[in-house]
């Protein structure tokens, strides 16, 4: 029986409940009324903080989502358990930021601001039949610009040294700095962060780009040519879930670890 639209969000709360009990999703019972109600004003709640205050909430939304992916890449790594030992909380607080401050607030201006204005027939060459994208060139144009725009130079010049730079903050000893450290001035110690981030990142910047384009040349090239505008941020959000827990698998470690694919978006 085909359920109404409105219900949709019930279905998908029932579903996360049943599979957490490990009850056979076709044995899912819809909520109460009173539980239905308390979901569907929650859900509206949610909408609305989006539409009213997309950067706080696609950003905070995006922070979260790398920390998550970061902890069940600990989780899922050497059989790690969850508990003030197991789990690395300045590892997770690196992704956390990273996710927070420029895959939120810096993407949201790229992708929401500029591209639209960029590139204004994007939006109306997503909503067409595929039979006629087939025909509109113009279309293409705006769908290669975009892809070479992200992945030609924001990504490998922008967005990769910049994790260098989270992670290098992240995993400095600020509170037992040696003596001479102590004494140089907090410019400097900036300068001298950003000078070892950038060395590492010029050690592997050629393995991280490569491995950047095999994932998201192809996702970048469905997401700006076939979703609409509206669920370009959830698609993407999708593979970088994925995508970033991969990352973090290989990644995430400590400097002295092997390193080998590149960070999360």
């Amino acid at each position: 029986m085909r359920l109404p639209k409105d219900r949709s969000v019930l279905v998908t709360a029932a579903l996360w409940c049943s599979a957490l009990r490990g009850a056979p999703t076709h044995a899912l019972q819809l909520p109460s009324a009173a539980v239905a109600s308390s979901l569907e004003a929650v859900a509206s709640g949610a909408t609305h903080f989006a539409t009213e205050h997309p950067l706080l909430f696609g950003s905070s939304l995006t922070s979260v989502k790398t920390a998550a992916a970061d902890v069940l890449a600990q989780r899922l790594q050497k059989g790690r358990k969850f508990g003030a030992q197991g789990l690395d909380a300045r590892r997770v607080g690196i992704f956390a930021s990273y996710g927070f401050c420029y895959l939120g607030a810096v993407q949201y201006c790229w992708y929401s601001i500029a591209f639209p204005r960029l590139f204004p027939h994007a939006e109306a060459f997503a909503a067409l039949p595929f039979s006629e994208k087939l025909r509109d060139l113009a279309g293409w144009r705006a769908v290669a610009g975009q892809v070479v725009l992200d992945q030609g130079v924001h990504w490998p010049l922008v967005a990769i040294p910049t994790f260098y730079l989270f992670k290098q903050a992240g995993e400095h000893d600020w509170a037992s700095r040696p003596s001479a450290a102590k004494s140089r001035p907090p410019t400097r110690t900036w300068t001298h962060l950003a000078r070892t981030a950038l060395r590492k990142c010029r050690r592997n910047w050629r393995s991280d780009v490569v491995a950047c384009w095999a994932i998201w040349v192809p996702a970048c090239i469905f997401n700006f040519s076939v979703c609409p505008v509206d669920m370009r941020v959830p698609f993407a959000a999708l593979v970088s879930f994925v995508y970033t827990a991969i990352v973090s698998w290989r990644r995430g470690k400590p400097d002295g670890a092997r390193l080998g694919a590149p960070p999360p978006r």
